[in-house]
Parts: C-alpha cells; sequence; structure tokens
C-alpha cells in the first residue's frame, strides 16, 4: 500500500476497510496525504462535532476521533464521519480527511470506487494481466502496460466505430480478425443478424466451441469461471 498511496495535493486516495489503520491515517494526517475509506460499523470512536446537513438530506456529517483509551491505538488527528446507504437500505460509514469536499461528493468518490474493481476484474480476465510471463519488476511492468494500452485501443474503436456491442464482443471481434484488413473488419462487425433456423443454430454452436477451445488451448479462458464484466455499458 505504500507503493500505491500518493502524497501529491491534488490527489485523493480512495480504499476500502480492508486497509484501515489508525496509526497509518495519523501518519496521512500529519503529511497532508488525502484519503476517503469505509469504516466497519463496530469501530470506535468519539464524537467531537455533528456538522450540518440538508434537513431533507438522508446523511450525517460529524468530526469524530477514532479508537478509544481501551482501544489498540487512538488517534490523534479527527477526521470527518460521513454517514449514508447503499441500494440495499444498509448504512454506510465513510471516513476522511478531507473536510473541503461536500457530503454528496464524498459518497459519490467512494461509490464510483467501485467501477475501478470492475475495470480491473475487466482486464484480469481478458487481457492477459492474471498471469505474468515475467516476475521482474520491469516484466510485470511492461505486460501491465501493454493491457492497458490494448484496453484504450479497443475504447477508442468502438468510440471511432459507434459500436453500440459489448467491449468484450469488440474485443473477440478484433481477435478474429486481426489478420484481416480493416474493411472486412468493419463488415463482420456490423453484418446483420442472421436468421434463425436449426441448422444455423448447430452452425453457430459449432462457431462458439471452436472459439472456446482456442481460447482454452491459448490460456486465455479466465472468463469461463466467472461473469462477464463490461466496464464500459
Amino acid at each position: 500500500m505504500g507503493e500505491l498511496v500518493s502524497a501529491d495535493k491534488e490527489v485523493l486516495n480512495i480504499f476500502d476497510r480492508g486497509y484501515v489503520d489508525y496509526k497509518k491515517f495519523d501518519t496521512y494526517c500529519n503529511n497532508g496525504v488525502r484519503f476517503v475509506t469505509r469504516l466497519r460499523q463496530s469501530a470506535c470512536m468519539k464524537v467531537l462535532e455533528e456538522r450540518a446537513v440538508a434537513s431533507d438530506a438522508n446523511v450525517g456529517d460529524a468530526t469524530v476521533l477514532l479508537g478509544s483509551d481501551v482501544s489498540a491505538y487512538k488517534m490523534k488527528n479527527p477526521l470527518r464521519l460521513i454517514t449514508c446507504f447503499d441500494e440495499k437500505g444498509e448504512q454506510v460509514l465513510i471516513c476522511t480527511n478531507d473536510f473541503e469536499l461536500s457530503v454528496e461528493e464524498i459518497a459519490d468518490i467512494y461509490r464510483n470506487r467501485w467501477q475501478i474493481e470492475i475495470f480491473f476484474k475487466w482486464i484480469k480476465q481478458h487481457l492477459h494481466v492474471k498471469h505474468f510471463y515475467g516476475t521482474s519488476r520491469n516484466a510485470v511492468y511492461n505486460q501491465i502496460y501493454a493491457a492497458l494500452i490494448a484496453y484504450c485501443l479497443v475504447l477508442l474503436t468502438r468510440d471511432e466505430l459507434h459500436y453500440r456491442g459489448t467491449l468484450w464482443e469488440l474485443t473477440k471481434s478484433i481477435r478474429m480478425c486481426w489478420h484481416e484488413n480493416l474493411v472486412h473488419f468493419v463488415k463482420l462487425l456490423f453484418r446483420p443478424p442472421k436468421q434463425k433456423s436449426g441448422g444455423r443454430q448447430k452452425s453457430k454452436a459449432e462457431r462458439l466451441f471452436k472459439e472456446t477451445q482456442l481460447q482454452y488451448e491459448s490460456g486465455e479462458c479466465d472468463h469461463l469461471d466467472d461473469l462477464t464484466y463490461d466496464p464500459i455499458s
């Protein structure tokens, strides 16, 4: 985590409750490192001040001190505690050392963090970053950079062609037409759907089997074990 947290004043670091460390939070506050994270419901704290919120807002905003005299560590720097609710109606506790952003902005920032999780899940499944070809620092970075470049190129292709399918469908089409010219690729991508019939359904099944077999033989079958997530709908 020390490699990822940025001390840049313009950066707001976001992480989940698996990285809650009160002593580290104090260090971040002392060094001017801005962060947003989620607390467990059982977190010990002392409320120092209730901050004003709109009367019709279903949220809470307070200044708190995490930890207690009987806990392992009691923070020296106060934090801001934002109480809101998720789509299931369950209470969510978000704490931050940023006292300038609005409650809505903080809640949206943490909520949008999940899109990052979906993005990483997608590239792990489809762009060869789940298994590394080399283990040195340079080899790992090169493989991740190559995956990110590929992802950006697929996005650009989708936008340039105004393609309305999923990102995974576009990626599969690119792989199938890798050695074809652009005109052939575009025609294949936008060809009208064929009418359904018993014979054609069988042909489609055979084609899907061959595609799956090729993916398995090339080691590109991780997505078969899980749901397909599309970060760009």
